[in-house]
């Protein structure tokens, strides 16, 4: 009799605290906003990358995937997925609680703030190459790369070696030229002049 008493208050237990769908679960609510978004800095030269907005559910929200350069640029170390809480998309942390907030504006997008107090967007839409090549490079045999010896090397159609750059940190390559260093990698490089 009490292991029938037990049981049956514990499925009222799991019934009553039920935080939602299981993860990896699709969660119908995030469709509509599923797919890449760019979260960027509203000012002139701030930085900007990539998040893809998923669908399968995650305790308190939705998966979220993060760019390297997002992860570099951006206070995101503690974001594990998003959600919607009222007129909100929220970037989310493993307890459930607010990272990052953005508010809906009439241009389409989402706008937020850092806890740097920094204003940042969220826009519909990944990211694309801008800009040009710089001189010294433009008219290279660019064709393939390889990482030997803790090096990336970008290579020619031959197979030498065009540039041969070394990890700077986490996300960024450097190798010094002529005219300073050359820095290959995602995001923003900023530099005390």
């Amino acid at each position: 009799m009490r292991l029938r008493s037990f049981l049956a208050i514990a499925a009222l237990f799991a019934a009553a605290t039920d935080a939602g769908p299981a993860a990896s679960e699709p969660v119908g609510w995030a469709r509509p906003y599923a797919g890449p978004w760019t979260l960027s800095g509203v000012t002139e030269g701030a930085p900007y990358c990539l998040l893809t907005l998923g669908t399968e559910g995650v305790i308190g929200g939705a998966t979220l995937e993060i760019s390297p350069t997002c992860r570099r640029n951006f206070p995101l170390e503690e974001v594990t997925g998003w959600t919607l809480r009222g007129d909100q998309l929220v970037l989310i942390d493993a307890l459930r609680q607010a990272q990052i907030s953005f508010s809906w504006v009439e241009s389409g997008g989402f706008m937020g703030a850092l806890p740097t107090g920094e204003a940042v967007s969220l826009d519909r839409g990944g990211l694309e190459q801008a800009g040009e090549c710089a001189e010294p490079w433009k008219g290279r045999d660019w064709r393939r790369w390889s990482f030997a010896g803790g090096r990336l090397n970008l290579l020619a159609a031959d197979g030498s070696t065009i540039l041969s750059l070394a990890p700077g940190d986490a996300f960024t390559f450097v190798a010094e030229g002529p005219e300073g260093p050359v820095f290959f990698g995602p995001g923003v490089i900023v530099t005390d002049q």
